[in-house]
C-alpha cells in the first residue's frame, strides 16, 4: 500500500515543499512557495489536496538547546491552520528539522542551484529523515522478516 506524504519547510517568506514518489519511499523536491507572491497557506492546501496527500509533515525548528523559538510557534500555527483546512482525514505531524536548512544550503550551493531552492531541499531532507525513521521502526517490528525487495529463488 502506498501513501503520499507531503512535507513543508515553513519559513517567514518561503515554504519549501517535498513529496514522496508513487511508492511512498523516496523523497523528492516539489516546489518553493514565495509568500511575497502567493498566499503560502492557500497554496500549501492546494498542493496537499492536489497530490492526494494522506499525511502532511511540517518541519518544526527548535533552538540548539532544544527550546521553542519564535519560528517554532509560527510552524505550530501553520500546522493548526493546515489541520483546520484539511480535516481529520489527513494526518498532520510536526517533525524535527534540526540542521536541515544548513545541510540544504550546502547541497544547493554544491549543485550551483538557485538560493531559494534551499527551501525545497530542506523539506526533502526533513522527509528523508522521517522516511528513514519510519523504515527503521518497521524493521524493528518485524525482526525475522526478509527485506521488502527480497524474492525467493526458484
Amino acid at each position: 500500500m502506498t501513501m503520499t506524504i507531503i512535507c513543508f519547510d515553513h519559513g517567514d517568506r518561503y515554504v519549501g515543499v517535498a513529496v514522496t514518489d508513487g511508492e511512498g519511499t523516496v523523497a523528492l523536491r516539489h516546489s518553493v512557495l514565495d509568500g511575497k507572491q502567493v498566499d503560502s497557506l492557500k497554496e500549501a492546501i492546494q498542493i496537499a489536496t492536489g497530490e492526494g496527500a494522506e499525511q502532511v509533515l511540517v518541519g518544526v525548528p527548535m533552538s540548539l538547546a532544544g527550546e521553542e523559538t519564535e519560528q517554532t510557534h509560527k510552524a505550530l500555527a501553520f500546522i493548526e491552520q493546515l489541520r483546520a483546512a484539511l480535516g481529520a482525514e489527513v494526518e498532520i505531524e510536526g517533525v524535527d528539522e534540526t540542521f536541515t536548512s544548513k545541510e540544504a544550503s550546502q547541497r544547493i550551493k554544491a549543485e550551483m542551484g538557485k538560493p531559494e531552492d534551499e527551501h525545497a531541499e530542506a523539506a526533502r531532507l526533513i522527509l528523508v529523515h522521517y522516511l528513514k525513521r519510519k523504515q527503521a521502526s518497521q524493521s524493528e517490528a518485524k525482526p525475522n522478516s526478509p527485506p521488502s525487495n527480497y524474492r525467493e529463488q526458484t
